[in-house]
């Protein structure tokens, strides 16, 4: 049911819950009633059915108590009507309590999958990652995702209903846009690159902390508790490489290369000394395992690498 068929609705169910008796009202409100399917509910709140099912308790109470004199008294048209909106009203009070549904999507070691949503929107899951959702996906003002892992996204746009990507700390925020999402342990760190269209990222373990904006060719990072770091200039078809098979540094610095390669393979890459931070490279190859790719990067820039617990660091080849 569209958003316009649930204003209607809406607005008819108040016009009958407003207790006037119009004449008028009551037979809209009862061609609506006559042509009611199960599901084409209109998306109120707790609050909201609480309050219309104690509106209606009134009516009927209002309407068949008989008068003290112990005459009969005439019913009035509201007492059908009353009780079919009650009857309506618990249905809709049992879809709302009705236990919601999660659905997860994961994928093992090696293997990569393509998720599309109800709403259009498709996800494509990185390797030992998982994609959950709910039963009340579209239901809701906002179509909200949890991912572990990374997953490149493609959101179709719905401005009344933003998509949201809940990923460790991150919570990401769009209408409409592709952009590839990492989430990094231990520290469960988040890395978020966009290809195109505009997102929003927070952290939200700070109620009222800043948001970054990241447009089409930026990236953001959040660690720890800190706020969002903004990388303005990011050749951000690197951060989806899993996907391209390709990877391609243009005059790049050093400091930023190793900044990607360890968003990329998920594997702490440093520099020994400030001083290399300043080289630049320029380099074009398919994606491959990080120490080939380390090698040719070394051997471009006459440098060496050691790897010790896990952590890479690129030194002087003269050591």
């Amino acid at each position: 049911m569209d958003q316009q068929e649930k204003d209607r609705m809406r607005r008819l169910m108040e016009e009958y819950l407003a207790g006037n008796n119009d004449p008028a009202a009551k037979e809209r409100f009862d061609a609506w009633f006559n042509t009611y399917q199960p599901g084409n509910t209109p998306d109120l709140s707790k609050e909201e059915i609480s309050e219309a099912m104690g509106r209606i308790g009134e009516r009927l109470h209002h309407h068949v108590m008989p008068q003290k004199t112990g005459k009969r008294r005439r019913l009035h048209w509201a007492v059908p009507a009353a009780a079919a909106a009650a009857v309506l009203l618990i249905g809709i009070f049992a879809i709302w309590y009705r236990p919601v549904q999660h659905f997860t999507i994961a994928t093992e070691r090696g293997e990569s999958k393509m998720v599309k949503l109800t709403d259009g929107s498709v996800v494509r899951l990185n390797e030992n990652s998982s994609l959950t959702y709910t039963s009340r996906y579209e239901t809701g003002p906002r179509r909200e995702v949890m991912l572990e892992g990374e997953a490149f996204f493609e959101v179709t746009k719905n401005a009344a209903h933003p998509f949201i990507v809940n990923a460790g700390k991150a919570a990401i925020t769009v209408l409409g846009t592709s952009f590839n999402v990492a989430v990094h342990r231990p520290d469960f760190s988040v890395i978020v690159a966009v290809r195109d269209g505009l997102i929003s990222l927070r952290n939200k373990l700070q109620e009222n902390g800043p948001a970054v904006l990241l447009a089409a060719g930026e990236a953001g990072e959040l660690n720890n508790n800190s706020a969002p770091l903004h990388y303005a200039h990011s050749n951000v078809t690197n951060y989806m490489s899993w996907i391209s098979g390709r990877i391609a540094f243009d005059g790049t610095s050093l400091k930023q290369v190793a900044r990607e390669l360890e968003n990329i393979y998920h594997v702490p890459v440093k520099l020994q000394q400030r001083e290399m931070e300043t080289l630049h490279l320029t380099l074009q190859y398919r994606r491959a395992p990080l120490h080939d790719v380390l090698r040719v990067i070394c051997q471009s820039l006459d440098l060496d690498y050691v790897e010790q617990q896990g952590v890479i660091t690129i030194i002087n080849a003269r050591q």
